[in-house]
């Protein structure tokens, strides 16, 4: 692009180096000012390039912090090994920009330049096209990843999880085992502080559960039948009571645990429908009895069947799920999932309140909202980070895009001004001028987009691998990629186009 720029600015100063020529100055003090130019030019955008660098960095580590947690939480820095090599690649690009305008001056001979005025090879405006169709091509590669990124991050947001994450927030506790080291006192602990919260935050605000939704699925066991049934596969979960009212998980069929289901009644389960479906295959499993485990594991009642819930991830299948009764089965580490519109500042206060006067030594941590478990859950950040990259690249890339398109159809104006002028000394219509200078962005835009089209058929299947999002493909995309690139290069073209329709006979042609 600067090199591109740089043609156009030489327009006019070839026949200025022709005559400096003439007067007898050395090609090398002609190159070292237009390489002394060119470097202040590149020396401006590098600084920048750095500052800005620096400025964006910190930004980049939060943005990991935030999304990846603990696992990225290490010091994001600007590394200097990469200025270095910028630094090269921004010199050499200097040397180049402004050694080739001189260069291409020189190939001309100075009388046929004073005499003829300004030409240009028609090799160097082929070229400089290609490297536009070139930036259109990636321009729009990388606004239709842009867009099947989006579109998998919303896909991913829009699955239902199973539960309602609206105003809930979510606390552990857990109680050490030197002072309470059986279940039944584990399970009178509990049970108690969901009583005692239940009177200060409302009924039906509170739930006791071992672990949150979406962040894993441990406790894996065999669901059997009989002692001889190969089994199936379960997450287990022990929940308290009023759990799928807070979280709003539908119950299908039966009950869920109330005050009756403790450690004095027989050992009772709610399973999920996906788990109804595939041990039971339609049969009506209420009342029937299931081991939980090997073949000496106690067989447990079926007194309800609930929605499915996703323990790990959106976009990961659904697992079957048995609920077992946390006054039943207590565990020491457990979730309290509160549902209330009060500020999360006052519930803190208030389970800490009652964690305290029940036992200080038990404490309350990893405060998180439901909302901001979804968010963070497997495949969100990353799909996040990658939305935000792509989003960087293809601004970028339209950017330069623009500036390309810009310099390309400049510089054609710019070259093609004695023709211009002759031409509307003629009595050429401007109106028709202009409609051909954009024509001419419409054709390098219009390659561009051919080019990009058929590359992001490619891009799609590679990052359709690695967004769960294979065939992904939409044309839909790609249309919505061409119109942004048909605007940027209208926006980058009518100047030069307007300019060209203007042209004014009796200048162009005067000698400069």
């Amino acid at each position: 692009n600067l090199a591109g720029l740089l043609f156009v600015r030489s327009i006019k100063r070839r026949r200025e180096l022709a005559v400096r020529t003439a007067l007898g100055a050395r090609p090398f003090e002609i190159a070292r000012q237009l390489a002394l130019e060119s470097t202040a030019i590149v020396l401006a955008g590098f600084v920048g390039g750095v500052l800005f660098a620096f400025w964006l960095t910190p930004e980049a580590g939060r943005l990991a912090v935030e999304q990846f947690g603990a696992v990225a939480n290490r010091e994001v820095a600007v590394s200097w090994r990469v200025i270095v090599s910028v630094a090269v690649v921004a010199a050499a690009c200097a040397g180049v920009c402004g050694l080739l305008p001189g260069l291409v001056a020189a190939r001309h001979h100075r009388v046929e330049m004073l005499r003829q005025g300004i030409t240009t090879a028609a090799r160097e405006r082929r070229w400089r096209r290609v490297v536009v169709v070139a930036e259109v091509a990636l321009a729009c590669v990388l606004l239709v990843s842009l867009a099947l990124v989006g579109r998998s991050l919303r896909d991913v947001l829009e699955v239902n999880p199973g539960f309602d994450a609206r105003g809930v927030l979510t606390l552990s506790v857990s109680v050490p085992s030197v002072s309470y080291p059986d279940d039944e006192q584990v399970a009178a602990f509990y049970a108690a502080l969901h009583n005692a919260l239940e009177a200060r935050l409302g009924p039906g605000a509170i739930a006791v559960v071992n672990e949150r939704p979406l962040t894993g699925n441990q406790g894996r066991r065999l669901v059997r039948l009989q002692p001889t049934d190969a089994g199936r596969e379960a997450v287990v979960r022990e929940a308290g009571t009023s759990y799928f009212d807070v979280m709003r998980i539908p119950v299908v069929a039966g009950r869920a645990f109330d005050a009756r289901d403790d450690s004095s009644a027989w050992r009772r389960v709610v399973v999920s429908e996906s788990l109804a479906e595939a041990v039971f295959a339609g049969e009506h499993p209420i009342g029937r009895l299931i081991r939980l485990g090997g073949s000496n594991a106690p067989t447990a009642e079926i007194i309800g069947v609930v929605g499915d819930v996703r323990h790990r991830a959106l976009d990961e299948a659904i697992l079957p799920t048995a609920y077992l009764s946390a006054w039943q089965s207590p565990s020491r580490s457990n979730v309290l999932v509160v549902r209330s519109p009060r500020p999360a500042a006052d519930i803190l206060t208030t389970v800490r309140e009652e964690v305290a006067r029940l036992d200080r030594a038990v404490p309350v941590y990893r405060v998180q909202s439901m909302p901001d478990l979804v968010a963070a859950s497997p495949g969100v950040p990353e799909r996040r980070v990658l939305a935000a990259t792509f989003t960087a690249f293809a601004l970028l890339a339209v950017v330069l895009c623009g500036i390309g398109l810009f310099g390309v159809v400049a510089h054609d104006v710019a070259a093609r001004r004695t023709e211009l002028a002759l031409r509307v000394a003629l009595g050429a219509d401007p109106m028709r001028i202009l409609v051909g200078t954009l024509g001419q962005g419409a054709q390098m835009v219009g390659a561009g987009l051919a080019v990009g089209a058929v590359f992001s058929v490619w891009a799609a299947r590679a990052l359709g691998s690695l967004v769960s999002a294979p065939g992904s493909f939409d044309l839909l995309n790609v249309a919505i990629a061409a119109a942004v690139l048909l605007l940027v290069g209208v926006g980058a073209v009518l100047p030069s186009a307007r300019r060209a329709a203007r042209t004014d006979p009796l200048l162009a042609l005067r000698l400069e």
